[in-house]
């Protein structure tokens, strides 16, 4: 019988020349040990650029473990490392077993002759990223502002060497777990699991086909069982399966469906003994990606289970510059379920992170997500000496096989920008042409070959954004998907987002400051200003206050606290965002358009940035306006062109009949127009409900559509909020407790009250916040809240404001 023992308890933990010395249990890292010993608190203040003394070193990570006689002469012993960050030197008993130099690939050492019965010592030592990068004489990048060199000629966290988002945090570590392997027979070896749905004859189809066959005395026996735990299947075989299944429970996103989900148990016989097991749970769906030519270009969008769907995201970038940190923190499922409360259907998975935890996956598989995965290239040429390209051949094979399996994962795509880069930015002046080749053999021969003879019932896609390969127009907006950076990067206004009518808009995004109580973590009060030391130290766009402030300016008046700045800076962005994504949505007849995914979900450290949630989890302004203009009905308003326009867009796969209804305000608040008509939004449409003359004035406008016991709100100002003399709303609110941590508050305005918001000095969650409210409106929200208070203290405490409260 084949044994896995964990080893990740009792590490000690050293620098080089043994004056600092720690206990930590692994995974872990570096900067993660320091920082719980108090040693450097690498977030706050300048902290950061006082860590080269770190990262500059060696450190060495030491574990005792026992091994008894029999175990050593019965076994073939085997150490396995799933991930080592990144550089490293095993020894064991001071003997060297072998090295490690690529953060994305798991290590399995032979290790029965270094071992002896009793006790036995594991070293590794883990040296300098950023000098071993510095000994490679290849490519070499002009230094960004906001990093270090060398990344791109080692196998490390791109982001790690700082980012025009992230610190300069290259950290050392174990960062994923250890085990000792005492195998003696034939174990389950990889497997690739496939389904596939005919939904023209409701047939599910489920395939597994494993690595190895079983050898003779062996089987496998694989049990399948349906969402409602009934056994469909229970099968010995030798090496594949193929089984057909009428009527299935297909999985589905959240809009179209629900995400079922079967349970496959693995156990493999050894002349009919149970000798190991092994589960997965996976979901029946057929995901294409579609390019068919057409009257603008060709089409790029997902189908799934014959249903074209819109894809509503953001962009996922690692959850912690301590990457060891986010998980223990539970970061993954709670951007998960962010991202799905926000009506999210698909993460684009970014490649100057990491290939995530499974963990990520499987949340994603069961709340109905997609996932676009980006190879990890990010922004950067790739070196020419061999090393690396075999390096990445098999970082490619094992990611792919450790991924393959999970529902979710829709797409494997090549890099990030490094296409554009040589097409657009100017690299091929700049780099030997030799680089240029070297990029077309990695992402257009290596890496497309491994995925079509490792994973090839997914599509490949060159880069992101790509034509489809050979450099040619890689971010046009009518082939292949788009990256859209002149709003933001050239301070472009808003209203260019409408001339670029993407395809499938990849990547695009406006920042904002976190909120103040983050904020609060890394500055003193002295530092409340945008272009103090500090905060510019959080900020690694260049000149990314100032932009903030820019475009702030052009369109509100410039609030005199600093927290009132914060929030203003926030809904600046999400009014950027919200601009965009409506006017793409609205493109999705025939395909036109069929995908805003928005830079960026989350933070890895407290910082001014792209991001809707920050470092701690609170939600910005964007998250909250993101789970409007993302809900699966969406009214919306469309004042251009002379001409006022209400539109409805219906992502549901069935017409949903409501009433839609709209209000029009002069900038008195005077009431102009009031309409209301049953319509009937068409399924997987988008449709002008009405155009009215417009004249170019100030107006306030409100819509609505209501359908099955739901209203959807939505609402637009005519010209800048700083253009219109607001009134006092004299906003009331009632509280009720519902439960443990739960309340509502019933808000009502005397009058038009814009970007209504609620504030505390405790952590929350609101149903809705930061939106428009006109004359004795009432809107019912749902509070949630970390802490159990009672309704007096929280009546006491919980503050509703609004655009008039920020400015006067």
């Amino acid at each position: 019988m084949n044994r896995i023992i964990p080893i990740n308890k009792g590490w000690k933990v050293e620098n080089n020349d043994k004056t600092m010395k720690f206990s930590a249990d692994m995974p872990s890292t570096v900067f993660e040990i320091l920082e719980k010993e108090n040693i450097t608190n690498i977030f706050y203040g300048k902290n950061e650029k006082n860590t080269a003394w770190i990262y500059n070193d060696s450190w060495f990570f030491i574990k005792d473990f026992d091994a008894e006689q029999t175990d050593i002469e019965n076994n073939t012993v085997y150490l396995s490392f799933y991930g080592i960050d990144t550089f490293s030197n095993i020894y064991i008993n001071k003997v060297f077993v072998g090295k490690t130099d690529n953060m994305f690939l798991k290590y399995k050492f032979e290790i029965n002759k270094f071992i002896h019965p009793g006790k036995n010592t594991i070293e590794v030592e883990i040296e300098s990223p950023v000098k071993k990068a510095d000994e490679i004489d290849d490519v070499q990048l002009k230094i960004h502002k906001f990093s270090i060199p060398g990344v791109e000629k080692i196998r490390k966290a791109p982001y790690s060497f700082g980012w025009d988002w992230g610190p300069i945090i290259p950290d050392m570590g174990i960062w994923k777990d250890v085990e000792i392997e005492f195998k003696n027979t034939f174990s389950i070896p990889d497997y690739y699991l496939t389904t596939d749905y005919d939904n023209e004859t409701d047939t599910g189809y489920i395939n597994i086909k494993f690595d190895a066959e079983a050898p003779e005395n062996f089987f496998y026996k694989i049990i399948i069982e349906n969402p409602s735990e009934k056994n469909i299947c229970s099968e010995f075989i030798k090496k594949e399966l193929h089984i057909k299944i009428k009527n299935p429970d297909i999985w589905w996103i959240k809009e179209l469906g629900t995400p079922n989900l079967y349970r496959l148990k693995i156990e493999l016989y050894d002349s009919g003994t149970l000798s190991e097991s092994a589960s997965f749970s996976f979901g029946i769906r057929r995901i294409k990606l579609v390019k068919n030519p057409d009257q603008w270009g060709e089409s790029f969008y997902f189908e799934l289970n014959g249903i074209p769907v819109f894809a509503k995201g953001a962009n996922f970038i690692p959850t912690d510059s301590v990457l060891t940190r986010g998980k223990k923190l539970s970061l993954y499922k709670k951007l998960v379920d962010d991202s799905a409360e926000a009506n999210f259907n698909m993460l684009r998975l970014w490649g100057g992170g990491i290939y995530e935890d499974e963990e990520l996956y499987k949340l994603c598989d069961e709340k109905g997500i997609l996932l676009w995965q980006d190879m990890i290239f990010a922004c950067k040429p790739q070196p020419l000496y061999s090393e690396f390209t075999e390096n990445i051949k098999k970082e490619t094979e094992y990611n792919i096989k450790r991924l393959r399996n999970f529902t979710s994962l829709s797409i494997w795509v090549g890099n990030n920008e490094i296409e554009t880069a040589w097409a657009d930015w100017g690299w091929k002046y700049i780099f030997e042409e030799k680089f240029m080749k070297k990029y077309t053999e990695i992402f257009e021969n290596i890496l497309p070959d491994i995925v079509k003879k490792y994973d090839p019932e997914r599509f490949y896609w060159p880069s992101s954004p790509s034509g489809g390969g050979n450099f040619i127009n890689p971010n046009d907006m009518n082939s292949g998907d788009s990256h859209y950076w002149e709003v933001w990067h050239n301070s472009k206004p808003l209203t260019a987002y409408r001339e670029f009518n993407s395809r499938f808009m990849s990547e695009f995004g406006f920042e904002s400051f976190p909120d103040i109580k983050t904020i609060k973590t890394f500055c003193e009060e002295k530092d409340f200003d945008f272009y103090s030391e500090i905060m510019e130290n959080h900020q690694k766009n260049e000149a990314g206050n100032k932009k903030i402030f820019d475009y702030m300016n052009n369109r509100f008046s410039i609030p005199k606290k600093f927290a009132d700045q914060v929030t203003v800076s926030q809904l600046t962005q999400a009014e950027a965002m919200e601009y965009g994504v409506e006017h793409w949505r609205r493109l999705r007849n025939d395909n036109r358009c069929m995908g805003a995914l928005y830079w960026q979900l989350n933070d890895c450290w407290p910082v001014a940035s792209w991001s809707s949630i920050d470092y701690y989890g609170r939600w910005k302004a964007l998250h909250y306006f993101a789970k409007r203009f993302y809900s699966t009905l969406l009214p919306s308003i469309n004042a251009e062109n002379k001409s006022l326009e209400f539109w409805i867009t219906n992502d549901y796969y069935t017409d949903r009949k409501g009433i839609y209804s709209y209000k029009i305000f002069d900038i008195s608040s005077r009431l102009i127009k009031d309409f209301s008509s049953e319509i009937t939004a068409k399924k997987l449409f988008s449709e002008k409900i009405a155009d009215i003359p417009y004249n170019g004035e100030n107006l306030y406008i409100f819509c609505s559509f209501e359908s099955e016991g739901k209203i959807y709100r939505n609402s637009k100002l005519t010209a800048s909020p700083k253009d219109y003399h607001l009134t006092k709303p004299e906003i009331s609110f009632k509280l009720e407790k519902t439960g443990f941590c739960s309340y509502t508050l019933t808000l009502k305005s005397n009058n038009i009250s814009l970007y209504t918001f609620i504030e505390a000095d405790f952590d929350f969650k609101a149903s809705d916040n930061y939106f428009n409210m006109y004359k004795d409106q009432e809107i019912i929200l749902e509070i949630l809240t970390e802490n159990d208070y009672e309704k007096d203290f929280l009546s006491q405490n919980i503050f509703v404001k609004s655009l008039y409260d920020l400015i006067y």
